[in-house]
């Protein structure tokens, strides 16, 4: 590790323009001795008034706190400058090392890889960032992500806005009144704990527990859920496997609305420096405890795939697919469901980070059963649903405060059906807080 710490510093140093004098400071670290290389740095940073020597010699700051071990200084220092310029390679790379040494791997491998994608980086560059890299995936590690926030919904009964159904019987109409689209703002919180425990360079066991919930003025749409997976993983150079067993269980007002234990099988690899993929293959038996919904007990086998194409090292696209089926006890309400996505991220000026995503998915029945047609009367369908969705994440590192991050989501779907009144429009936002440790 001390190696790939004198590297990126004399990368830096190195690159450095000749506007300024660096001699003392190179001499004071030759001779280990910080405070003075650091207040040397600073007598020639007072002294200048070019933004690009400014900004040469707030990353050789950096750098020296680094040396110093004082990372979480080192990664202000490159938050600073990636707000005011997200096109920096060498910042994203001395970021991305920051966060590596901090043990903020997910951080880490999202800056490296980023700045993989750079045309320009040298040979030797490119293989020390994937050094570091793989010393990420081999390691020990644990992490703790907790979010907060609150939630405007227009739509948290999913209902099509119809007032009335009616169908015919002996000649006598009888008339349903439907539900309003009930919208609400409602409260909710995430916080999961992850946890890699290494037998050896290349075999470990990940375990991952997860609480989730929300909280709306109507408790029938309010659930709290517990979850968690363990299994063993496998790293090589430039991927990861992992297979275990996982479990679900969700509360809704006050009694056990659903239990689902499964298993899963997941991979993440690096394909190239621009394209990786993450994909994962799962199984879950779906048991419903009111007797009401018990006709909904299911088989629900899972595959879904991510592809992401690095574009620059501040920019990338993401390609995301998957096939599900849901096998239940009554074949009328079993279903294949197809599901599509292409997004866009992107760092964007004044510290702000923009993911887009349009999607479509497709549901479809796998047995005919009655429904009320709309026009009086009663038919028989194999029902077929379309949903179109967008979603939106907006994020700010400058307005940060002790690592909690603002975040804004706007999500946005319109299903459409064969059957009447199975069709339904909604409209998200998830306005809060998120920290991870």
């Amino acid at each position: 590790m001390r190696k790939c710490l004198i590297f990126f510093f004399w990368v830096v140093l190195s690159s450095t323009g000749q506007g300024y004098d660096l001699s003392r400071v190179e001499y004071f670290l030759s001779q280990n001795n910080m405070p003075a290389a650091k207040q040397a740095l600073a007598e020639q940073y007072v002294h200048i008034s070019s933004k690009q020597e400014k900004e040469e010699l707030e990353l050789l700051a950096a750098q020296l706190f680094l040396r110093e071990k004082n990372y979480e200084q080192a990664a202000d220092i490159y938050r600073k400058l990636l707000v005011e310029n997200p096109s920096l390679v060498r910042v994203r790379i001395g970021l991305g090392y920051a966060y590596f040494l901090l043990k903020a791997d997910d951080k880490a491998r999202y800056n490296l890889r980023l700045a993989l994608a750079d045309k320009n980086l040298s040979a030797t560059t490119r293989q020390q960032i994937l050094n570091v890299l793989e010393l990420i995936r081999r390691r020990k590690s644990w992490g703790i992500y907790v979010s907060l926030g609150i939630v405007p919904d227009s739509n948290i009964n999913m209902v099509s806005g119809r007032r009335l159904s009616c169908f015919n019987f002996m000649g006598t109409p009888i008339c349903q009144e439907l539900d309003d689209a009930e919208s609400d703002v409602g409260f909710q919180g995430f916080a999961s704990v992850e946890y890699i425990y290494k037998f050896s360079d290349s075999w470990g066991l990940r375990s991952r527990l997860a609480v989730d919930a929300i909280d709306y003025r109507d408790k029938q749409y309010s659930f709290w859920g517990l979850g968690g997976s363990l299994g063993p993983r496998y790293v090589t150079d430039h991927a990861e496997y992992s297979v275990g067993v996982s479990y679900r269980q969700q509360w809704n007002e006050e009694s056990r609305y659903y239990h689902a234990p499964g298993v899963y099988a997941q991979s993440t690899a690096d394909l190239s420096r621009k394209l990786s993929i993450y994909g994962k293959l799962s199984y879950n038996k779906v048991n419903y405890d009111p007797v009401l919904y018990r006709s909904y007990d299911s088989d629900n086998y899972g595959g879904y795939v991510r592809l992401i194409y690095n574009l620059n090292s501040h920019s990338y696209v993401s390609l995301n697919t998957g096939l599900f089926y849901e096998k239940s006890g009554y074949k009328w309400n079993s279903a294949f469901r197809q599901t599509y996505g292409l997004g866009y991220g992107r760092e964007l000026p004044w510290g702000f980070v923009m993911y887009a995503e349009p999607n479509i998915s497709f549901n479809n029945y796998q047995d005919k059963r009655y429904f009320a047609n709309g026009m009086g009367g009663f038919e028989e369908w194999k029902r077929h649903d379309t949903t179109y969705g967008i979603y939106i994440s907006l994020s700010s590192k400058l307005l940060r405060i002790y690592n909690i991050t603002p975040t804004l989501n706007y999500m946005y779907h319109k299903r459409t059906s064969n059957v009447y009144n199975y069709d339904y429009e909604r409209s998200r936002w998830e306005i809060g807080i998120s920290r991870s440790f």
